[in-house]
This record gives structure tokens, sequence and C-alpha cells, in this order.
């Protein structure tokens, strides 16, 4: 299953250049989020950890639930070819190790 997992601009500013949605292949929520912050720019706990904006809430959430059988962003395919939505950009990690990047538009 894939979990979305989707960037808040805390502060006013986004983490990155092509991490506003990272997407996890994984068996569950849990090995997800475990995944997600050992091995992307991807952190929980934001506010508390002074990296975020209290009064915006934290960049990152952890993901719940059964994921979706396809990498999909707002409960909506993606397009692999990145030709379509209104997402900045997507990183997708699959299980077998593969890492596609999907940029919208380059700052």
């Amino acid at each position: 299953m894939f979990f979305t997992f989707d960037q808040i601009n805390s502060g006013g500013f986004w983490h990155g250049r092509t991490t506003q949605h990272v997407i996890v292949e994984a068996t569950d929520a849990d090995a997800a989020n475990e995944f997600v912050e050992d091995n992307t720019p991807v952190y929980f706990d934001g506010v508390s950890k002074g990296i975020d904006c209290d009064c915006c809430g934290p960049r990152w959430r952890r993901v719940w639930g059964k994921g979706d059988a396809v990498p999909s962003v707002y409960g909506e395919p993606l397009d692999l070819t990145g030709s379509q939505g209104f997402y900045r950009s997507v990183t997708i990690y699959f299980e077998d190790g593969r890492v596609i990047t999907i940029p919208k538009w380059e700052s």
C-alpha cells in the first residue's frame, strides 16, 4: 500500500525543493512512518522540537489507516509522468528501492 505525507508550509515556507508530498510504499502505516522518518526529509513533532511554527502547526504528520492501492495525492491517483495535479512536487519511495520524483514546477 502507498501512504502519503503532505507537507504544511509551517512558518510560511516549504522545507526542501521536492518534498511537498512524500509517498512511501509499505506494508502498513507504522512501517511507512518509521521508513519516512529514517530515510527521507520528513520529520515529526516539529513544533515541540522548536523546528516548526507553533501557530501553523507541525510541518509533517504521521499517517494512519489502510493507505492507497496506488500512489495518490489528496485521494487522487498520480500520473507518474507528472503531467497532472496542482501539487508542487512528489517523491515516491517504492519497497523495491526505486525513488521517483515528479516535479510540477521549478523554483
